[in-house]
C-alpha cells in the first residue's frame, strides 16, 4: 500500500524500495511482482524487470500474469527467443485465448518466422474472427508475399479490421497505400478517400502523411506531395527512417 501510494505521488524511487522489500517479505504473491516490474518498465528499467519476472517465476505457483509481463518485458528489450519461450507455453496452456496468439505471432515475425506467423494468426482469427488487430497483422505479414493472391487476401484483411475498428487508422492508411501502389488495384479516389479517412481517425501521422504524398506524386500534383513531405520532416517525434523516405521522395519529385 505505500509503495502504491508513494507511485501515485511521483516518488518512484522511494516506491520501488518499498516494492523490493514486499516481494522480499513474501515472494509467493504475484500481485507486488507485477507491480513492481511494471513500475521498472514505466521507468524504462526493462533489464531489471525481466531479472526481477525470471526470478518470481520460481516464488508464485501461478504464473500466467507474470508469464506474460515477461514476455511483454523480454520483446521490449529484444529478446525474442525469451519472449518467444514464455508465449508458447501460454499458448499451449490457453490455446483459445486469441490476445497469447497474436503476441506470439507478433514473437514469430520479429524472430523472421513468417510463415509460423501467418498459421498462428489464422489460428487467432478462428478464435476471434471480427478481431480488428489481428486482421491488421495479418494484413501486414501477407502483403509482403509475392503474388497478386496474397495482395487480393492482403487488401481483404484490411478491409476486415477497418469494418472491426473504425477508429484505427493504421488499416485505412496501409489500404490508401496499396491503392496507391499496387498496379493491380490501382484506385487513386480509392486511395484518397481511405488516407483522409484515416487522416480524421489518426490526425497528422508521418506515416499517413507519406502515403499521402506518395498519393500526390502518382497523381502528378509535386506541391502538394512537396508540402507534405516538409510536414514529415517537420515533425520532431517522426521516425529516421519515414524522414528519410519523405526527403528522397522530395528530391525525387524535385529532379
Amino acid at each position: 500500500a505505500r509503495a502504491r501510494l508513494l507511485s501515485d505521488l511521483e516518488r518512484f524511487d522511494e516506491s520501488l524500495e518499498a516494492l523490493h522489500q514486499t516481494v522480499q517479505c513474501d515472494p509467493t504473491q504475484e500481485e507486488p511482482w507485477i507491480v513492481l516490474c511494471t513500475v521498472l518498465i514505466n521507468l524504462g528499467q526493462v533489464g531489471d524487470a525481466v531479472i526481477n519476472l525470471q526470478n518470481a517465476m520460481r516464488h508464485v505457483p501461478q504464473t500466467d500474469r507474470i508469464q506474460e509481463l515477461l514476455a511483454h518485458a523480454a520483446l521490449t528489450q529484444g529478446n525474442v527467443d525469451l519472449a518467444t519461450h514464455q508465449l508458447e507455453q501460454l499458448s499451449k496452456k490457453h490455446p483459445e485465448d486469441a490476445t497469447t496468439l497474436g503476441n506470439l505471432a507478433l514473437c514469430y515475425v520479429a524472430g523472421g518466422r513468417h510463415q509460423m506467423a501467418e498459421t498462428v494468426y489464422r489460428n487467432a482469427l478462428k478464435v476471434a474472427p471480427n478481431d480488428a488487430v489481428l486482421h491488421y497483422q495479418l494484413a501486414s505479414l501477407v502483403e509482403d508475399k509475392e503474388g497478386e493472391a496474397a495482395l487480393h487476401e492482403a487488401v481483404d484483411h484490411y478491409g476486415k479490421a477497418i469494418a472491426a475498428n473504425a477508429q484505427m487508422w493504421e488499416p485505412l492508411s496501409d489500404l490508401g497505400r496499396l491503392h496507391v501502389t499496387q498496379a493491380a488495384i490501382h484506385d487513386l479516389d480509392r486511395a484518397f478517400d481511405l488516407l483522409e479517412q484515416a487522416r480524421r481517425v489518426g490526425g497528422d501521422q508521418p506515416e499517413i502523411l507519406l502515403n499521402m504524398a506518395l498519393g500526390y506524386a502518382h497523381q502528378g500534383d509535386h506541391e502538394a506531395c512537396l508540402k507534405m513531405c516538409r510536414q514529415i520532416q517537420a515533425q520532431p517525434d517522426a521516425d529516421h527512417a519515414l524522414k528519410d523516405q519523405a526527403h528522397a521522395l522530395a528530391k525525387h519529385i524535385s529532379g
